[in-house]
C-alpha cells in the first residue's frame, strides 16, 4: 500500500513507477520495484543518518555521515564559521531525540488498527572493519483498513520470529498472511 500510495504522490517513485510502466513491466512488478527502490531509500537514510531529500541523486545516497558532516563543515567555513564534526554529531542526535516521540506515537497508531499488513526486506549491512556484507532485515508494518495507509519501518539483524513478536506486542487485530 506504500509503495501504491508513493507512487501517486512522491515525484521520486512517481517518476520510476511511469518509466517501469512505460517500459511494459505488470503493475505489480512496478508496485514491487517501486516498494523496493523506497526500502533502499530508507536504509540509505538510517544508515547516513539523513532526512529525506526531494529528489535524492544516486550519489548522495551512499555518502557516510562524516563525508556530509565534513562537507557542511566546508560551506560554513567559507563563510568564516568553524563548526567541529562532533558539535553536528551532537546537533543531529538531538534533532533524533526531539522526533523520537513522534515515531512512538505513529508506531502506536499502526499498532491500534484492526488490519496490519507487514513483510520484510533483507538490506546489506557492512560490517565496520571486515570489509564485509551481511544481510540485516528491515520490516515494514502497514495500517490496513478505511483510514490513510500508515508505515512504520523497524530494523533487526535477523529473520527470527521474536523480531515482529516484539514489536507487535499486545497485538489484537488480524495480519494476513
Amino acid at each position: 500500500m506504500a509503495a501504491l500510495s508513493a507512487s501517486r504522490s512522491n515525484p521520486v517513485i512517481k517518476d520510476f513507477y511511469m518509466r517501469l510502466t512505460k517500459a511494459g513491466k505488470p503493475h505489480k512488478v512496478a508496485i514491487t520495484a517501486c516498494m523496493r527502490k523506497m526500502l533502499v531509500i530508507l536504509n540509505s537514510m538510517i544508515k547516513n543518518m539523513t532526512a529525506w531529500q526531494e529528489p535524492v541523486p544516486e550519489k548522495c545516497q551512499k555518502n557516510p555521515l562524516t563525508k556530509n558532516t565534513v562537507a557542511a563543515a566546508g560551506r560554513f567555513e567559507r563563510e568564516g564559521v568553524t563548526i567541529p564534526r562532533s558539535t553536528q554529531t551532537s546537533w543531529l542526535l538531538q534533532c533524533y531525540e526531539a522526533i523520537k516521540p513522534l515515531g512512538e506515537a505513529l508506531n502506536r497508531v499502526v499498532v491500534d488498527s484492526d488490519i496490519l499488513f507487514t513483510d520484510d526486506t533483507p538490506i546489506p549491512l557492512q560490517v565496520k572493519g571486515h570489509g564485509r556484507v551481511k544481510k540485516e532485515r528491515l520490516w515494514v508494518y502497514i495500517r490496513g483498513g478505511p483510514g490513510p495507509p500508515l508505515a512504520v519501518y523497524d530494523f533487526s539483524p535477523d529473520r527470527t520470529k521474536r523480531r515482529p513478536l516484539d514489536f507487535l506486542d499486545g497485538y489484537r487485530g488480524h495480519v494476513p498472511a
